[in-house]
């Protein structure tokens, strides 16, 4: 009897002792995230950022007329550097320019393409960026497809090569043309972004999907 109840009792600490270590691996991890968060979108704000300095004097946002690129747009702007917005909307983009270079006092540049039209593009585009000193590239630009969720059966063969040149062409196309000059100097960033759905199937959206 005696064995027994000194068996359930060490078990029993060996049980706690493990859930312990569990909770304070945990519980590190957790404090950890939080204090990068920190660091990424408080403290960061408050650092001087010489990003001309770490990475070059231009950044290149596709999609950078709206949304998500605007965003990297304009915090690059506010590091000091000077934006080059790549879209297809040449109103919209002369407008996020004006608002860029009024607000952080920075040069902008718009190169006015549609990234749904594939290869035909990225020499106009080339062109337009040669002999800048281009130090960071976002690749943001991207399309869902068709407006309404849509049976892949359904889906266009233009529809289909328009998700794919937006969302997977634009990407080695556009490192292409900015990586020579970087590898030259010995600096720059490169950003590709991406989605969650590229983690799970997503019905009636199977080509946005596969894209990201």
């Amino acid at each position: 009897m005696d064995d027994t109840v000194s068996t359930l009792s060490w078990f029993n600490w060996l049980l706690w002792a493990v859930g312990a270590i569990l909770v304070l691996y945990k519980s590190s991890l957790f404090l950890w995230e939080v204090l990068e968060a920190f660091r990424i979108h408080v403290l960061s704000r408050f650092q001087d950022k010489k990003l001309t300095q770490t990475y070059g004097e231009w950044a290149v946002v596709t999609g950078g007329s709206d949304g998500i690129g605007k965003g990297y747009a304009r915090e690059l702007a506010r590091g000091g550097m000077k934006v080059i917005l790549v879209a297809r909307n040449k109103d919209k983009l002369n407008k996020v320019a004006q608002e860029i270079s009024t607000e952080f006092g920075v040069e902008t540049s718009i190169v006015v393409a549609d990234f749904g039209q594939g290869q035909t593009i990225y020499s106009h585009i080339a062109k337009e960026l040669e002999g800048k000193d281009i130090g960071v590239l976002v690749n943001n630009v991207g399309t869902l497809g068709p407006a309404a969720p849509t049976p892949f059966s359904e889906v266009t063969e233009s529809e289909f090569w328009g998700i794919v040149n937006i969302n997977v062409g634009n990407i080695p196309a556009m490192t292409k043309i900015v990586l020579p000059g970087m590898l030259k100097r010995g600096r720059g960033a490169i950003v590709n972004l991406g989605s969650i759905a590229s983690f799970q199937p997503l019905p009636y959206m199977q080509t946005y999907a596969a894209s990201k």
